[in-house]
């Protein structure tokens, strides 16, 4: 366990490195960049970090700053992956989540009408059975019925 601590807390450190050293070269070219905007150029998206010994966290979003990817580590192992999806208008269709072993746990999806409430509201367990289905309408103001 001590040596999965050392590598998650290495692998934290090349990332701090490598932002740092990408930040001070753009610096070096009269590039005013802040380290936030050298990781949304490098990355697309935005990677937001969480390191103790024990414990971490790593987060993705998208250029839209939607959450995208989470990963969490507890005494230095994946514990838990969550996996979610946007449509284009940034309405959350689908979010996964995953044990550490890479099984699926848990699934639900979210669909929508054209003025972006939601429709429909599903959950799934790992074995893809529905745990859950709702609908709602709405009025001609948009208010649910």
């Amino acid at each position: 366990m001590y040596k999965k601590n050392k590598i998650t807390l290495f692998v934290a450190l090349l990332m701090a490195i490598f932002f740092s050293s990408n930040a001070k070269s753009r610096k070096e070219d009269g590039d005013s960049s802040t380290k936030a905007e050298v990781m949304a150029d490098t990355f697309k998206g935005r990677i937001d970090t969480k390191v103790t010994l024990e414990d971490s966290t790593i987060s993705k979003y998208d250029e839209k700053g939607n959450l995208i990817e989470k990963y969490v580590y507890i005494g230095g192992s994946l514990t838990r992956k969550f996996i979610i999806k946007y449509n284009e208008k940034g309405e959350r269709i689908d979010y996964c989540k995953y044990n550490g072993d890479g099984s699926l746990d848990y699934k639900e999806t979210n669909k929508y009408d054209e003025r972006g409430n939601i429709v429909e509201n599903c959950g799934f367990t790992g074995d893809g059975i529905i745990n859950y289905k709702s609908t709602n309408k709405y009025d001609e103001k948009g208010k649910n019925v």
